[in-house]
């Protein structure tokens, strides 16, 4: 894809050129096009620029391939034009590469149209049209295909290339940018390295630049192990390093190091720029052993260095070990080059210090082998050194500090006798060492073959050492490249990659023994040919440009270069070549050879041409045998560059191809840029496949041809064997559609095109962008999971994270279902890459179930393109279990004996409980002190637990009131307590016992139970009447009033045996209380269960009887109401429902209740038409109202006192008492937003004119608030604009306004139009205005097409008046212009 700068946009089709080159079409290459007479030709249209391969990154030193094509049909071509393809900086040609430009003529014959030559120096490719194109010029056209390499990084998207004068920006592959290839480390390293001298070594550290950036400084801390220190100088250098390039920045050391130290920091300081992320920083500098010694072989130094604040990552270690010591007498030698032509051998002798320590001298006996001899300057010339460790950093030349006394002296041996000649010499220890050097003589005249071996032995003191040193070989073989520049040979010039240069080396010891002429036969490849010849020709040896010379065998040897080619001759016979080379007669060291000599080796060199007469293809070899007296050399060498291009001048006989993309889901992601890859073979009549190449289609715009064309009996064949890496998507099997001349494979993956000579066959292929899906199923587990209601459902959100398919790529809403326990449900349409995680709105806990934490697995899924196919699966458990409650019990004493020590410390409870048939039982220990004792048992919830307390003697001055039980869930039977266990965690029933003083007589007191009991104060009075009848037969009363304080003395001796009647009044009112059960207790009371009771005076002086009369207080029962509200929406709309559903469930003593609600919009409250128990909790669904075409209602949202809203959009109310809780629910509209993508074109006959022309649009709507929006644009033809959250179903005002047309341009109305069937188009004909309404989901996309027709009028002269207008419509255009800059919200296409 290629975006221009300047002109137009080519409208060619993007090709792929992938022909072989033809013979015949290739002899118009074995000349170089004539620039002298080419014609540049400026309209010449050069387009449809791809690099490949598309899908891979793009480093430096990467072989690309650039294609694109060439339109000649509207530039008037004739022979001689050229056009040219300038590469970008970041591109360069590997070498100069010809091809041709080819095709057919309408008889089916090959034809040039045109030669091509790249030029790595001017980075230009040049094409010269031939005399074809001058037969059909408004026909001419064609591709073209080079190789480059990838020469310089970018992090650009694109670069530009200069195609024919017009700079076109064409994207690089992958995700655009060239990488240099260079990996930079992560992490601090450090590592050393011995120094040749073997006492210093240097160490080096690596910090990441990229972990630098944003500190101002960064401390190196370095510590150093035992046995070194920093050198003098410390040679410390601070270098940035990026591949080869380096950097010295060593000025960055604010704080170095000085010399001796064995710990030190090395600071750097950002410079003002900071430090560079995108190197490493490294820092270099040098440790000695402390007293500049060698130590002994093996010793390990170590160094850790710690970038500070940076932890492990900022730490590294290095280790160096030193080199071994010279341990034996050691000897080497080499035969000598140069002017001494190997006549000699220099030789070298090392002694460790350790053999001569402690001696005042040495003998040194040397054995020479056969072959070489003593010089007469052997013994003279020897030489001794005195060097410490195995670098010469630290030598002494000692031989004139030594007396040598030669002991004997042979031609192949001698002794001489060292010995110490000054007082301040002496031999030291290892690793110092001895070095002797001297030179032997060879004793043969001639030059020594390759290969000779002359032996040594020598003799220090008894320790003997031996080698051997040989001549080196002599090189022989032959060898060939194809020239990258062009080659002129007997007069004729022939293009780069179309000759060959071979060399033959052949040793004058492989020849020396021929008398007569060395004949050669060499015989190559059929690829090749002997090049043309020239008008007039030089012959065979001209065409060749052959040369044969003897070169001395000896480099710098002394001998010159002999021209051997008058003594040559050369025959061709088809592929062979006969070389007949006569022995000729050369100087030598030692005078003139006889014939062929080895003191030279023989070189031939020639050229060959490629048998095409053109560059071949990649991967045609060219071999060569030479073979003659004993010779037998072969070479190969293969053509490794490829270049090619195409053109026509007919209508062709080949395939148009035409990609489609069907409409799904996925389709969206796919760029309106995408190009896909379509391989096409063509096959002969016979069978025979002639060619194959690659085709990229792209998704929208004209259909693609075939490369060449072809005649009957021709079929091509075309594959989809690969898609296109995009984001999001994997595409399915591609489909091509049977048609006229074409054929489909029962799976629709294959189609030949039976070829028609001069048409072209039409082909469809489909593509499906596929999304992936993941199936979700829920399961239950837990003891309770049996008893769940099978219908319940489960509200599950997706999130789906697109984050690893680039910031490009559009985020994705969360998805919302609701799942039934063992029913999969289908999440479709997932991005592929994209990772999805799960969350669940958790069941809320109630009386009958208790939810664990819900779990996925896996807990997330990325999907992949097999998921496409097979949805991944994930398991949603959630563990139920029945809900279970407990209490504590709180004993209080009150009243006046409270604190009476005779009060027990404990009190004994026994609770018994039946539990779905289960009984079971438990006697508790409470103390007195309010200290509070659990029950201990989690029972199901509702299991009602009876409590009753072992009962108090009176006694001590005590007169122990009934007990009074209060709490949760606390009921009255009798002197029990009835406790239903319910969820209150901290639930505590508390056991009041009224400790009272003894008094004689009748007293009465009131003890408040029940759970409302802390609704009445302890003091509240209640009226209570005593009767009896006295001795007289009388019926006798008093009217109390008591409370729960203190006890009412009845005030009043009664004779022993007077039963008195007990009766409670009517009781205080309390809103939030209703009154249960009377309870009346006491020594000798009878309860009559009717809220009166009897006692019978006692007989006993002074006995006290205390009445306790026990009210039980129960909460009053309550209701809730419910209000709702309308958000996001005009209140009235006619889409919102009056009233919506919500459904209100309870659990009572029957089971599960649940009764509907209406609820109206309008705000008024629907109060629920009956009490409920307090603390009851019930649950409200609301169930959704319909979407609307232009809305859709978000998830309702309630509040309210005592309200709690769940995670599964309900929501529980818990019941008051005597009141009404209030509840609000507010459903909000959220509009359902598109985007609508508006071309404009024009026709007739002044669109060319009109091409740039912006045309203002204004789109205006009233949106769900009723409020007027509008959104103005401009339009260019052939550039769709888009505009982003578009209302749907909403009815959008389109209009287009008048746009500054140039002169004489005039248009008639507007043509607004849509094929999409989601969109409806209300206008009148060739009316600016238009009503579109666009339908569908969310985010539904949608075109609507702009058409103008623009004439051309007449030239008219300009009034006065009328230029007024015209300046004044100008300048409105222009205001409105600005205006449009600062209200347009739309977009353009996004590329990839």
């Amino acid at each position: 894809m290629s975006r221009t700068k300047t002109g137009t946009p080519s409208l060619l089709r993007r090709t792929v050129a992938g022909l072989s080159a033809v013979g015949i079409a290739l002899i118009g290459l074995v000349a170089m096009p004539s620039m002298a007479a080419a014609a540049p030709n400026a309209a010449i249209v050069v387009g449809a620029v791809a690099i490949a391969p598309v899908d891979a990154q793009a480093t430096v030193g990467d072989r690309l391939t650039v294609s694109g094509s060439w339109d000649a049909s509207a530039a008037d071509p004739h022979a001689g034009d050229t056009f040219t393809i300038g590469l970008p900086p970041e591109l360069a040609f590997p070498q100069a590469v010809p091809f041709p430009l080819l095709g057919s003529d309408d008889e089916g014959n090959s034809v040039v149209w045109g030669n091509c030559l790249t030029d790595p120096a001017t980075s230009i490719a040049t094409c010269e049209l031939t005399d074809a194109v001058e037969a059909t010029p408004e026909l001419v056209q064609g591709a073209w295909q080079f190789e480059v390499k990838a020469a310089n990084a970018t992090t650009a998207e694109g670069v530009e290339f200069d195609l024919n004068g017009a700079t076109v920006i064409v994207d690089l592959p992958g995700t655009g940018g060239i990488d240099d290839g260079i990996e930079l480390p992560g992490e601090v390293s450090k590592s050393g390295v011995m120094n040749q001298d073997n006492w210093s070594m240097t160490w080096t550290v690596d910090i990441p630049g990229a972990n630098m950036v944003g500190q101002n400084t960064v401390t190196l801390h370095d510590t150093l192990g035992a046995g070194h220190e920093l050198c003098t100088p410390t040679g410390l250098k601070v270098e940035t390093v990026r591949g080869s390039t380096v950097v010295n920045v060593t000025g960055l050391a604010t704080t170095v190091p000085a010399a001796g130290a064995t710990e030190f920091d090395v600071v750097l300081t950002a410079p003002t720029s900071g430090f560079d992320a995108n190197v490493t920083y490294r820092a270099t500098y040098q440790t000695c052993t402390p007293d500049g010694q060698i130590d002994p072989a093996g010793t390990t130094y170590e160094n850790a260095a710690q970038v500070e604040g940076w932890g492990s990552a900022g730490a590294g270690v290095g280790e160096v070990r030193n080199l071994p010591w010279q341990q034996n007498l050691t000897k080497s030698g080499s035969v000598l080059g140069g002017a001494d032509r190997n006549g000699k051998v220099a030789w070298t002798v090392t002694i460790p210090g350790d053999q001569l320590l402690g001696k005042d001298g040495f003998t040194m006996t040397e054995a020479l082998g056969v072959g070489h001899q003593l010089c007469t300057d052997t013994i003279s010339g020897l030489q001794v050194t005195e060097r410490y460790g195995p670098s010469n950093r630290l030598q002494q030349n000692i031989t004139s500090r030594l007396t040598a006394t030669t002991v004997f002296s042979t031609a192949q041996g001698f002794q001489v006798r060292f010995d110490i000649d000054d007082e301040d010499l002496e031999f030291r220890a290892s690793d110092y060492r001895y070095v002797i050097t001297y030179t032997t003589c060879v004793t043969s005249t001639d030059l020594p073959a390759g290969g000779t071996g002359y032996t040594n032995r020598v003799d220090i003191d008894g320790q003997v050492a031996g080698t051997t040193a040989s001549v080196p070989a002599r090189s022989q073989g032959k060898s060939g490249q194809i020239n990258t520049s062009a080659v002129t040979l007997d007069g004729v010039q022939h293009m780069p990659q179309t000759t060959l240069n071979w060399a033959v080396r052949i040793p004058g010891q492989m020849i020396e023994d021929i008398d007569g002429p060395l004949t050669l036969t060499d015989t190559f490849s059929a690829s090749q040919m002997i090049c043309e010849a020239g008008d007039p020709s030089g012959g065979t040896a001209a065409r060749m440009n052959l040369k044969v010379e003897a070169r001395d065998q000896i480099q710098n040897g002394g001998l010159s270069t002999v021209d051997l080619a008058a003594d040559t001759e050369a025959t061709v016979d088809g592929n062979v070549i006969t070389f007949d080379i006569d022995p000729t007669d050369l100087p030598i060291p030692t005078g003139t050879s006889d014939g062929f000599s080895r003191e030279y080796q023989y070189v031939i060199t020639y050229t060959t041409c490629t048998a095409s007469g053109g560059m071949d293809a990649r991967g045609t070899e060219y071999s060569n045998t030479l073979t003659g007296s004993g010779i037998n050399f072969t070479t190969t060498s293969t053509q490794s560059n490829s270049g090619s291009g195409t053109g026509q001048g007919v209508t062709r006989g080949s395939v148009s191809i035409d990609k489609i993309l069907a409409d799904t889901p996925g389709a969206e992601f796919v760029p309106d840029d995408a190009a896909f890859t379509v391989h096409v073979r063509e096959i002969d009549p016979a069978g025979t496949t002639q060619n194959e190449y690659d085709l990229r289609v792209p998704l929208t715009g004209a259909p693609v041809s075939g490369l060449n064309a072809r005649g009957t009996g021709w079929t091509v064949q075309l594959t989809e064997p690969t898609f296109p890496s995009i984001p999001g998507v994997t595409f399915g099997t591609p489909v091509f559609a049977p048609g006229a001349g074409l054929t489909v494979s029962q799976d629709g993956t294959v189609a030949t095109a039976s070829i028609t000579p001069g048409t072209n066959v039409s082909v469809a292929l489909t593509n499906e962008a596929r999304l992936g899906s993941i199936s979700l199923v829920k399961a239950l587990g837990g003891p309770a999971a049996g008893l769940v209601d099978a219908d319940r459902t489960y509200r599950v959100t997706a999130q789906i994270d697109t984050s690893a398919l680039g910031a490009g790529f559009p985020s994705q809403p969360a998805r919302t279902v609701d799942v039934v326990a063992g029913e999969p449900v289908v999440l479709a349409d997932l991005p592929i890459g994209a990772t999805v995680r799960f969350s669940e709105a958790r069941p809320a806990n109630d009386d009958r179930f208790t939810w664990g934490e819900p779990v996925f697995a896996p807990g997330s899924v990325t999907v992949t393109a097999a998921h496409a196919v097979t949805p991944a699966t994930v398991t949603l458990t959630n563990t139920v279990s029945r809900t279970v409650g407990t209490f504590s019990i709180v004993k209080t004493v009150t009243g006046a004996q409270a604190d009476n020590p005779a009060v027990p410390d404990a009190v004994t409870v026994t609770a018994s409980w039946d539990q779905e048939g289960t009984p079971g039982s438990k006697t508790l220990t409470v103390p007195t002190d309010g200290t509070p004792v659990p029950l201990g048992e989690d029972l199901l919830i509702g299991t009602e637990v009876t409590l009753t307390e072992t009962p108090l003697s009176d006694g001590s001055s005590i007169a122990w009131g009934a007990p009074t039980w209060s709490g949760t869930g606390v009921s009255v039977d009798g002197l029990s307590a009835v406790v239903a266990v319910g969820r209150t965690a901290d639930a505590t029933v508390t056991l009041e016992n009224h400790a009272a003083t003894s008094t004689a007589g009748i007293s009465l007191l009131k003890g408040i139970a029940g759970e409302a009991s802390t609704e009445v104060q302890p003091s509240t009075e209640f009226p209570v009447t005593a009767t009896w009848v006295d001795e007289d037969g009388d019926e006798q009363s008093r009217d109390l009033t008591i409370n729960a304080l203190e006890p009412t003395p009845l005030g009043i001796d009664l004779p022993a045996g007077t039963v008195v009647t007990i009766t409670e009044g009517a009781r205080p009112d309390f809103d939030t209380v209703v009154w249960g059960s009377i309870t009346i207790s006491g020594s000798g009371v009878a309860d009559a269960g009717d809220g009166s009771a009897t006692v019978t005076v006692s007989d006993q002086q002074g006995a006290e009887a205390l009445v306790t009369v026990v009210n039980e207080a129960t909460w009053a029962p309550g209701s809730f109401s419910i209000t709702k509200s309308i958000a996001g929406i005009a209140e009235g709309d006619a889409e919102v429902p009056e009233s919506v559903t919500v459904t209100a469930s309870w659990i009572d003593g029957d089971g599960e209740r649940s009764e509907e609600i209406q609820v109206p919009t309008d705000g008024s409250p629907a109060v629920f038409p009956r009490e409920l128990p307090h603390g009851t909790e019930v649950t409200l669904v609301e169930t959704p109202s319909e979407a609307s075409a232009r809305f859709t209602w978000a998830d309702p949202a309630w509040s309210g006192d005592r309200v709690t809203a769940a995670e599964d959009t309900t929501a529980v109310v818990t019941i008051g008492a005597a009141d009404t809780a209030e509840v609000a629910l507010v459903n909000t509209a959220v509009a359902s937003l598109g985007e609508l993508t508006i071309t404009k074109s024009v026709t007739g006959e002044g669109a060319s004119r009109s091409a740039s022309t912006v045309f203002p649009v204004t789109v205006s709507w009233t949106d769900l608030l009723g409020e007027s929006q509008t959104r103005d644009l401009d339009l260019t033809p052939g550039e769709p604009a888009v505009i982003d959250d578009l209302p749907l179903g909403t009815e959008v005002q389109v209009e287009e306004h008048a746009a500054a047309l140039p002169d004489q341009i005039r248009w008639s109305g507007a043509d607004w139009s849509s094929d999409a069937d989601n969109v409806s188009v209300s206008t009148d004909a060739g009316s600016v205005r238009a009503v579109v309404t666009v339908t569908g989901e969310p985010g539904t996309t949608a075109e609507l097409s702009l058409v103008n027709e623009l004439t051309v009028a007449p030239a008219l002269a300009v009034t006065g008046a009328d230029a007024a207008a015209a300046w004044t419509l100008a300048g409105i255009a222009s205001v409105a212009a600005l205006l449009g800059a600062a209200l347009i919200t739309v977009r353009r296409p996004r590329r990839s």
